[in-house]
């Protein structure tokens, strides 16, 4: 009796879409239309793994139609959130126990080819991850999925298109546009964003925790900011109107005379104390994060999956498959050269609801009548909104660090990595001496000291990841004041204003703080 319930809310499901499909070209989107034909379907789907995605989901529908107990175990998976989002990697689901045997078996029961073809797409896409959305206005997420009486729907997420390729609980198969949000209840297949395996070279170097091993491929979080045990979304913090007291001190101490904060930071000199040991009482975070500019271009930057416009061109109302990411990624490149040789990249990544960085306003669209009724959203309006993060980058020693930082933006889709080197001028202080009856290697004079700063190249190995949406550089130098000024505010009085510095797409602070 089950069987038939399911497949009977499936079947109103087809009817419904049958008899609203033509109704989607009305109002705002007049040039959309999400009639699709079979070849629309068939021609979004090129290579192996793209065809892989494909057979998986199907096979994912039809099991979530028969079973229960996977529904259940793919909410309760999402729910924990062990990448800090609602993914649930299947390689760690696969053998977990349903009413029909274990998940592998169940999905590859209604896969073509079986089990070996089912090894044939993990094979060629280890992270496979099924996304349960947070759907807008309370529609659809982990938490309030009725497992016993829904069945998602499932899109897939390519990256070659914004458009979504769209398999309903009852089997039928539409192209939805990328820029329709559903209502009701739809999951997503994608690959990880926030994972990377063995066959890429960059696995070697991270000291990340192993998510997955069984001795054909290795699994492991890209950033220790995207493991949940780790790093439980403690890199978001509340700013208050007060910083550390030596760093107002430095604010006072320079506003009359020409001389760096971070001098008095780092090696506790004053004009009266022009000489002073490196302390280690600082380091320097990532803190303020904003999209910067109109809220739809900087949404359009970050959200559309591909960056050929010539794949999808981009239609009224947006070209946003935003649903279907779950949570945007962003990495945070910091190039600082070494005195000592080579220079050195350090890579940052981190997590970012959207409606943590965006005001988001949807527009409702009601389409069909009585129990065949669906609700799909466009994007409205949307105003950027500052995010407040507090993730440590470096301890800034000019005895072995240029005077420079070269900060760069991304947006990551899929973090397929290529090493390469490159050629880097920066400057250097040369104002450092032993002092011997200290026993310790003092910063001699402030700024440079009478000594003349040195201008060197060096060469840098840095870390590209493929199809990443670029979001441009910034410097930050040593000697930048790290307190720019004293405002009010209504209502919560004065405050200190932290520099920040624009990529042109981000603006952002790069701040020291006291860690001891």
């Amino acid at each position: 009796m089950k069987k038939t319930c399911f497949f009977s809310l499936a079947m109103l499901s087809a009817i419904m879409f049958t008899s609203c499909e033509q109704e989607y070209s009305t109002q705002e989107e007049t040039t959309v239309n999400l009639k699709t034909t079979t070849g629309d379907f068939d021609r979004l789907f090129v290579t192996p793994k793209e065809v892989g995605m494909r057979l998986f989901s199907e096979a994912l529908v039809t099991s979530m139609n028969q079973s229960v107990q996977l529904r259940q175990i793919i909410k309760q998976k999402a729910l924990e959130e062990f990448n800090n989002d609602n993914d649930v990697l299947f390689v760690m689901i696969k053998d977990l126990p349903t009413e029909y045997g274990k998940v592998q078996n169940l999905i590859a029961s209604n896969l073509p080819g079986g089990m070996s073809k089912l090894n044939e797409i993990i094979s060629g896409n280890p992270t496979l991850t099924i996304l349960v959305p947070t759907l807008p206005e309370k529609s659809f997420s982990p938490s309030t999925w009725d497992v016993n009486g829904e069945v998602p729907s499932v899109g897939i997420r390519l990256t070659r298109t914004n458009n979504i390729p769209f398999i309903w609980n009852s089997g039928d198969e539409q192209v939805i546009p990328g820029n329709y949000t559903p209502d009701f209840p739809a999951l997503v297949v994608k690959e990880n964003e926030r994972l990377i395996t063995d066959n890429d070279p960059l696995y070697q170097k991270l000291s990340t925790r192993v998510v997955y091993s069984d001795g054909l491929v290795g699994i492991k979080f890209l950033d220790d900011l995207f493991d949940a045990q780790r790093s439980p979304q403690s890199y978001l913090y509340m700013r208050t109107r007060h910083v550390d007291e030596k760093i107002s001190d430095a604010y006072s101490l320079y506003q009359e005379i020409d001389g760096w904060h971070r001098d008095y930071l780092y090696y506790n000199i004053t004009s009266g104390t022009p000489n002073g040991p490196m302390s280690n009482d600082f380091k320097e975070f990532l803190g303020k994060f904003k999209m910067v500019g109109d809220g739809y271009a900087a949404y359009d930057l970050i959200a559309d999956q591909t960056d050929d416009p010539s794949v999808n061109p981009k239609p009224e109302g947006g070209n946003w498959a935003h649903w279907t990411e779950g949570q945007f990624e962003f990495q945070v490149s910091f190039l600082i050269n070494s005195t000592g040789g080579s220079g050195e990249e350090t890579n940052r990544y981190f997590p970012v609801r959207p409606d943590d960085l965006f005001q988001l306003t949807y527009s409702k669209h009601e389409k069909g009548k009585w129990f065949w009724k669906k609700t799909w959203y466009t994007l409205d309006d949307i105003d950027n909104k500052t995010l407040l993060l507090n993730i440590p980058v470096v301890v800034w020693d000019l005895e072995d660090k240029s005077i420079e930082v070269e900060v760069t933006f991304y947006e990551v889709d899929i973090p397929s990595t290529t090493t390469y080197t490159t050629s880097h001028v920066s400057e250097f202080a040369t104002n450092f001496e032993l002092n011997t009856s200290l026993g310790e290697t003092q910063k001699v004079g402030m700024k440079f000291g009478a000594s003349a700063k040195e201008t060197n190249t060096r060469t840098i190995s840095r870390v590209m990841t493929q199809g990443n949406d670029p979001l441009g550089s910034d410097i930050v130098e040593f000697g930048d004041d790290v307190i720019v000024g004293r405002r009010n505010a209504p209502f919560f009085g004065s405050y200190w204003k932290i520099r920040s510095y624009s990529t042109g797409s981000v603006e952002f602070t790069f701040e020291p703080k006291r860690v001891q």
